[in-house]
């Protein structure tokens, strides 16, 4: 069984590396895209941050034989979002943040006609200064897997993020000179989301319209001790809703 699937696979290749090497894509693609994203980050029940960021991303592979490729890439955001909470002692806090966003990945890239699968290693960071109170750092490590349809201009990708480990560094410092900056292994995460989008097409270049959708749900932290107090991550929750517009070569 195992053989005759290999061998389907062999002549499946075969196939598409001849139509590659009789004129298939080029050797390698770059996109850049604007994007205007909703932000929604949630510990229920304590605190919430929403806002609206603009940011930039990219995009640049190499595309071996028109059968697999691998590629680099990653996405930058950076503005307010705006804090409803609680100080410690359970004082209500409305408060502008300082806020940036940044994610960087490294897949590799199995094409097949309209369909191409995708995976590799990739990291979300967050620096989040609450201004009237301390800074928070959180960095989430993961395996992105994708897949992508296409189907003429239209393409629908679909993602699920595996979790390697995430950590959230607290600048406790900043409100109490006695108190020590803290770093909490976050608790397992799950991430998933889906991007719909359609390209104009313009000789070798398209002009990219889309849309997408993801969601982080993570759990608890460890306990770690400030030097004046035990302190937690709790479980929280960020949904991004994104709108772009950018250019694939």
């Amino acid at each position: 069984m195992v053989l005759r699937i290999l061998v389907l696979v062999l002549f499946s290749l075969q196939g598409s590396i001849a139509a590659a090497l009789a004129g298939g894509p080029p050797p390698y693609w770059l996109n850049l895209d604007y994007t205007y994203t909703d932000i929604v980050y949630k510990e229920p029940g304590l605190m919430n941050e929403k806002g609206r960021l603009a940011g930039v991303r990219g995009e640049v592979g190499i595309n071996f034989l028109g059968v697999m490729g691998i590629s680099a890439g990653g996405e930058y955001q950076d503005g307010n979002l705006y804090y409803d909470g609680s100080t410690f002692s359970g004082t209500p806090v409305k408060q502008v943040t300082k806020d940036y966003f940044r994610r960087t990945e490294f897949l590799a890239h199995i094409l097949y006609g309209s369909m191409t699968l995708s995976a590799g290693l990739a990291e979300r960071y967050w620096f989040n200064d609450l201004v009237v109170s301390y800074r928070r750092r959180t960095r989430y490590n993961y395996i992105p897997v994708y897949f992508t349809y296409r189907l003429s201009s239209v393409y629908l990708k679909m993602e699920h993020d595996v979790w390697q480990k995430g950590w959230n560094k607290s600048h406790m410092s900043d409100v109490n000179a006695s108190a020590r900056d803290v770093e909490f292994e976050l608790g397992k995460g799950t991430g998933m989301g889906v991007e719909l989008g359609y390209l104009l097409l313009s000789g070798s270049m398209a002009t990219r319209i889309f849309v997408a959708y993801h969601k982080w749900d993570v759990n608890p932290s460890n306990v770690q001790n400030d030097g004046t107090q035990n302190l937690i991550e709790p479980k929280n929750n960020t949904t991004e809703i994104k709108v772009g517009l950018g250019l694939a070569f």
